[in-house]
């Protein structure tokens, strides 16, 4: 049985949002975000 991601608003990110398996994501393209190390 797989679980349904749902999305919310990032409180002080008002462009991102995060989901409840942990992914982060642009509102206005929707699309992904790539974690980076420096």
């Amino acid at each position: 049985m797989s679980e349904v991601e749902t999305f919310v608003k990032i409180d002080g990110f008002e462009k991102y949002e995060i989901s409840n398996l942990g992914k982060v994501r642009n509102i206005k393209s929707s699309r992904g975000f790539k974690w980076r190390r420096k």
